[in-house]
C-alpha cells in the first residue's frame, strides 16, 4: 500500500466514532505501508490516542491478526500457531530442530575462531623466524668462491643430496652422528664430487635437494633428541648447504640448483593440517639465493620451476627427462607410473629420496634412483632390523652412457 492510498483510506473514517474494528482495519493498513513510511506514535495521535502508545496500538494489531490466523510466519519463531495450540510433540521437535541449527551453526564458528587463531599464531612465529634470520645473515660469515681453475669438459652430471637431518642426533653401536660429523661427511661428499666432475670433464652439474636437510620436529622422538632448535636446524642447513654450492661453482664452470617440500621441514607437526607449500625448504632456499647473491657468485642457476611442492621435472642437455620428489609420498614399485602420469610424458630418469637406502630399480627402460642419507642409520631404523652406510649419490651423462656413483660417507 502506498501512502496516497492509506491517507484516502482514512478520509472513510469519522475519527471521533472508531469502533475495534476501524481501529483494526486501519492499522492492518498501515503495518502494509513500507517500512520508511510508517510511524504508530504519529498515526496514534492523529486517531485521538485510542491506544496508550503507539507501540501499544502495533501490538494490539500483531495480536489480533495472530487470533484470526492471517500475521506472516516469521522463520524464526517455533510455528503460527500459538503456543496453546502446539502439541507436546510439535515443541518438542520444533525445538530439537532449532537446536540442531543451533549447534551446527556453533560448530561453524568455533571452526572459524580456530583458524584465525591458527592464523595468528603463525603470523608471530614468521615474524619471530623472519627476524632470526636477518641476524643469521648479518651474523654469518660470506661466501666466497675458490680461486681455481674450471674444470674442462662436455659431461653434464646430477648431485643428489638428500636426507641431511642436521640438529638430530645418533649414538648407537652401529652409527654416530651430529652437527660436527655432518660437517665431515658434507666435505667428503664435496671432494669425492669434484673429484668424479674432473675425472669426467662435468661442464655442468645439476645439485638436486630432495629435502629432509633439517631434522625438525615433527614428533616427539625428534624433539628429544635434536641438539638444536628448528630455527637452529634452519642456520645451520643454509651455511652447509649455500658453502657445499659455492665450492662446487668454484670448479664446475656451469651449477643448476634445485629443490622440492619434504616431511621433516613441514612448519606445522600435524601433518593433517599442514599444507605441502608450509615448508622451511624454501625458506632454506631463500637463505640460499640470499647468501649467492651477496657472494656475488654469478654461475649458480636458482631453477624453482616445478609441477608442484611434490613433483619437479628437468630435462638434460642430451634431451632425457628426470623427474624428482621427496619420496614421501612416492613408492618405489610406482613412482613411474605416477611420474608418468602426472607429467602426461615419458620420464627417464626419477630420482628420490625419503628411504634412507641406495638403490636403483629399472622400469620400462626408465630408472628409478633412490638416494640415501647423510645422517645413516638412526634408532627408528635399528628397531626395526633396517642397516645401511650414510650415503649420497652422483649420476654423470656422457656421451650417451649413465654412470652412477654411491659415495660412501661414513
Amino acid at each position: 500500500m502506498t501512502q496516497t492510498e492509506f491517507l484516502e483510506l482514512l478520509n472513510k473514517y469519522d475519527e471521533e466514532h472508531l469502533s475495534e474494528d476501524d481501529l483494526f482495519e486501519i492499522g492492518v493498513a498501515h503495518k502494509e505501508l513500507p517500512l520508511g513510511m510508517k510511524n504508530w506514535s504519529k498515526l496514534n495521535e492523529q486517531l485521538g490516542m485510542p491506544f496508550t502508545t503507539g507501540e501499544n496500538y502495533r501490538c494490539w494489531v500483531k495480536q489480533r491478526l495472530a487470533r484470526v490466523g492471517e500475521l506472516p510466519k516469521n522463520v524464526k519463531m517455533l510455528s503460527n500457531k500459538t503456543v496453546d495450540e502446539l502439541s507436546q510433540e510439535e515443541i518438542t521437535d520444533e525445538l530439537e530442530e532449532q537446536m540442531r541449527d543451533l549447534y551446527k551453526q556453533q560448530v561453524k564458528t568455533r571452526d572459524v575462531h580456530r583458524e584465525y587463531r591458527n592464523d595468528i599464531r603463525m603470523d608471530a612465529r614468521w615474524e619471530n623466524l623472519a627476524q632470526e634470520i636477518k641476524r643469521i645473515l648479518i651474523t654469518q660469515k660470506p661466501l666466497s668462491l675458490r680461486p681455481v681453475e674450471k674444470i674442462k669438459g662436455t659431461a653434464e652430471a646430477i648431485c643428489v643430496i638428500s636426507d641431511w637431518h642436521i640438529g638430530c642426533v645418533v649414538d648407537s653401536f652401529y652409527n654416530q652422528f651430529n652437527l660436527e660429523i655432518a660437517k665431515e661427511r658434507i666435505a667428503k661428499l664435496r671432494d669425492y664430487t669434484l673429484k668424479y666432475c674432473k675425472q669426467f670433464g662435468v661442464r655442468k652439474l645439476h645439485i638436486l635437494n630432495l629435502g629432509d636437510l633439517i631434522e625438525g620436529e615433527i614428533h616427539t622422538t625428534a624433539r628429544v633428541t635434536n641438539e638444536m632448535d628448528t630455527i637452529g636446524q634452519i642456520k645451520q642447513a643454509s651455511e652447509l648447504l649455500s658453502q657445499f654450492v659455492v665450492d662446487i661453482a668454484s670448479e664446475v664452470e656451469q651449477v643448476c640448483y634445485r629443490s622440492i617440500a619434504d616431511n621433516h621441514s613441514r612448519v606445522i607437526q600435524n601433518y593433517k593440517e599442514n599444507l605441502d607449500g608450509d615448508s622451511f625448504v624454501y625458506l632454506i632456499d631463500w637463505i640460499l639465493e640470499m647468501k649467492l647473491q651477496l657472494a656475488g657468485v654469478t654461475n649458480v642457476e636458482l631453477c624453482f620451476d616445478n609441477l608442484s611442492d611434490n613433483f619437479g621435472l628437468f630435462c638434460l642437455d642430451c634431451g632425457k627427462q628426470v623427474g624428482f620428489s621427496h619420496g614421501h609420498r612416492q613408492n618405489v614399485n610406482t613412482a613411474f607410473q605416477s611420474f608418468v602420469g602426472a607429467t602426461k610424458s615419458y620420464v627417464d630418469y626419477i630420482i628420490i629420496g625419503h628411504y634412507h637406502s641406495s638403490r636403483i630399480k629399472e622400469f620400462n627402460a626408465a630408472k628409478v634412483i633412490v638416494n640415501s642419507s647423510l645422517k645413516g642409520t638412526d634408532e627408528y631404523a635399528l628397531s626395526k632390523n633396517l642397516f645401511g652406510h650414510p650415503s649420497q649419490t652422483l649420476l654423470v651423462f656422457d656421451d650417451g652412457n649413465d654412470l652412477s656413483f654411491v659415495i660412501n660417507l661414513d
